[in-house]
């Protein structure tokens, strides 16, 4: 009896031992253990280690918030081309230039020679929508390009539109002497600016924001077409009371801009 007891536990024993190994079939359909490992952990190409963040600082896009004074309504491009270099492209619209007409009436005041219908007054002259365009390359000397001190020069294209009332040169001059302008006859009037400045300015990020002020000295040439109403100064009265005109203009000048732009990186 106590012989089949100790067969029957070594029986058990044998059991639980092949249970837990692992067989596998050769060639000769012979059965062969297979150890099987033990995994403690994940191999270190599986192991949820923390990914690298994406560094968004190759590019930029960003607004001007102070050039509708001068005109220009521009919006700008920048990519990082070198790690000290960045190449900066505009695109934008133009309307009433508030720093040019000031600037002339300034200067001209009342003792104008520009006719009756002087092209920086509005009183017969309204802006339309133009063109600007831009482009420079920027050189940073202190940081990475797109962060810090930068330097570098500008070209910049200005197209300025105006319409002006053509005045009615039939028609007796109002009581302070000035004639009567058509209300739906127009002048079509161009100003054509090509801007040459060198610029430095500062870029700063904060996260993904960009804030960058600039400045910068230059010269510019310009060449444009302007109404010329005057009186018609005939000695015997009557009619025409007043001539229709072209005048034209062309030269350089001095330029000198500041800027404060706003944008984000991506």
């Amino acid at each position: 009896m106590k012989k089949r007891v100790f067969a029957l536990v070594m029986i058990l024993l044998a059991a639980g031992v092949l249970h837990a190994q692992t067989y596998m079939i050769d060639s000769t359909g012979k059965q062969v253990k297979v150890n099987r490992p033990v995994v403690h952990s994940k191999p270190p190409e599986e192991m949820d280690l923390p990914k690298p963040k994406v560094v968004h600082d190759n590019n930029v896009l960003k607004g001007g918030l102070l050039y509708f004074v001068s005109g220009c309504i521009p919006v700008y491009y920048e990519r990082r081309v070198l790690p000290w270099l960045s190449i900066e492209a505009g695109v934008g619209l133009t309307t009433r230039d508030f720093i040019a007409d000031g600037a002339n009436i300034v200067i001209n005041g009342n003792n104008d020679n520009e006719g009756l219908n002087p092209y920086y007054r509005y009183n017969a002259r309204k802006p339309l929508v133009g063109e600007y365009a831009s482009i420079q390359p920027k050189f940073y000397i202190r940081n990475n390009a797109m962060e810090g001190f930068w330097l570098g020069p500008v070209i910049e294209f200005k197209r300025f539109n105006y319409k002006a009332n053509l005045a009615a040169v039939n028609t007796l001059p109002d009581d302070n002497g000035n004639p009567v302008y058509m209300p739906n006859v127009y002048q079509k009037e161009y100003r054509n600016a090509l801007d040459f400045t060198f610029n430095v300015g500062w870029q700063f990020k904060y996260n993904t924001l960009c804030l960058e002020y600039l400045m910068g000295a230059g010269f510019r040439r310009f060449w444009e077409q302007r109404s010329d109403v005057e009186n018609a100064g005939g000695l015997t009265p009557g009619p025409p009371y007043f001539t229709n005109g072209l005048r034209t203009y062309n030269g350089y000048r001095p330029e000198f801009n500041m800027e404060l732009n706003f944008g984000g990186f991506f």
